[in-house]
């Protein structure tokens, strides 16, 4: 083996750890943002379980003013728990990104496809990845799922639950006030 293919068998190997770093970070990240997610929608869905009995009802029997006032404090509590974990969420989606740009990089560098197929769908890509595409062999492959990803994507998807959810308890607290002052 000359020195030439030496290093060239060296470098294709730091990529490959490269990627590979790249890859178990990325499914790092995305666990973490939604285990950090549920574990605080659960919260709300108890505290929401907690503050919705009928003994804590009763204590604004009468009080209807007082009731929609603590439904509003308890929503925007959830609410910023809620918009916390979006923001932690926005955050790490910037990290996953830059994870996703350093496994494009090295799949266009290393003649891969795997991951640039979802990358063409996602973003219409597909000129410039041409080159890939044919390097990688993968230039006949058609996918037997459609290539096109839909919403909600996961950050749209947090960002609409951290709104929703709070909107949601607020009105179902407040129904429940009404009910109780009848």
């Amino acid at each position: 083996m000359s020195a030439e293919e030496a290093a060239s068998s060296v470098d294709v190997q730091v990529r490959l750890a490269e990627y590979e770093a790249a890859q178990e970070m990325l499914r790092h990240y995305d666990a973490l943002n939604w285990q950090i997610g549920a574990i605080f929608v659960s919260a709300n869905a108890i505290l929401l379980g907690l503050v919705a009995n009928r003994s804590f009802l009763e204590l604004f029997e009468d009080h209807l003013a007082l009731g929609v006032l603590a439904a509003a404090l308890l929503s925007s509590f959830s609410g910023s728990l809620l918009v916390a974990w979006w923001l932690w969420f926005r955050r790490h989606r910037d990290l996953y990104n830059f994870r996703n740009e350093t496994i494009h990089r090295i799949e266009q560098q290393l003649g891969m496809y795997h991951f640039l197929r979802v990358v063409e769908a996602e973003k219409g890509f597909g000129e410039q990845l041409a080159e890939a595409r044919l390097r990688s062999g993968h230039d006949a492959f058609r996918p037997f799922y459609r290539p096109s990803l839909h919403w909600p994507s996961g950050y749209k998807l947090a960002r609409a639950l951290a709104f929703v959810i709070p909107t949601l308890e607020f009105a179902v607290l407040v129904v429940l006030m009404i009910t109780v002052n009848r």
